[in-house]
């Protein structure tokens, strides 16, 4: 697997806290009893897993939105972390004056771990979905977006003020139309995208007005077909 500078750097900065954090444990003379071991080793761990769920979470997915979708995934193993190490020098603190039972550290651990990897899987999970929804509805939009993205080119090459006027209202209609496609509405889209490519192709005919007015007048009763489709839908 290539390493790139952003997850070396990633990599590196857990390395340096793992490193910091074991220099301090065995250069600060505390009593180093078995609760002491069991957090030390639990706090390693936990920052070795942040590192790891820190490159999972950005790793998946090379988009923005896949990014931004995997900061809670993060944010629960850097919340980890921060718990574990924090109870474990809370625990060697208090186990320099006082014995403290290693059980204790251990059952705090332990839990502490799985609520993390119970917590990492299912914000993973829910990401998934969220990102699944996104991409969904992107989809179902995506005809409408496009057609009035060409009705717009449409509208700039009209020089005919006539036809710009009912290009216009063209353009309109579309934009107010119901942005969302279905299974039943795919027909009726296909035809209106065939009409616009049409009307595409005779938009710069100046002595064409009639026909071109005709082709918008068409689609726009494609448009209000679709709509009653559309409505029809939503009743049942």
């Amino acid at each position: 697997m290539r390493i790139t500078k952003r997850k070396f750097s990633v990599l590196l900065i857990h390395i340096i806290l793992m490193l910091l954090y074991t220099a301090l444990f065995f250069i600060i003379p505390f009593n180093k009893s078995t609760s002491a071991w069991i957090a030390f080793m639990f706090s390693l761990i936990s920052i070795a897993l942040c590192a790891i769920v820190c490159l999972y979470a950005f790793g998946k997915g090379k988009d923005l939105v896949s990014k931004y979708y995997g900061f809670p995934v993060f944010r629960l193993g850097f919340i980890y972390m921060a718990l574990q190490v924090a109870s474990g020098i809370i625990i060697i603190i208090i186990d320099n004056f006082t014995s403290v039972p290693f059980w204790i550290i251990l059952s705090i651990s332990l839990l502490l771990l799985a609520m993390a990897s119970i917590g990492t899987i299912t914000a993973d999970n829910v990401r998934d979905y969220v990102k699944t929804v996104d991409n969904n509805d992107v989809y179902k939009t995506s005809t409408m977006s496009d057609l009035c993205i060409e009705v717009s080119s449409i509208l700039d090459i009209c020089n005919n003020d006539k036809v710009k006027k009912h290009a216009k209202a063209l353009k309109d209609k579309i934009v107010y139309s119901d942005p969302v496609s279905s299974e039943k509405t795919k027909s009726i889209e296909d035809e209106i995208t065939r009409e616009t490519e049409f009307l595409k192709s005779i938009a710069r005919q100046e002595d064409s007005a009639e026909l071109i007015i005709n082709q918008i007048d068409k689609i726009i009763n494609l448009l209000n077909k679709r709509s009653k489709i559309c409505q029809s839908s939503k009743n049942k």
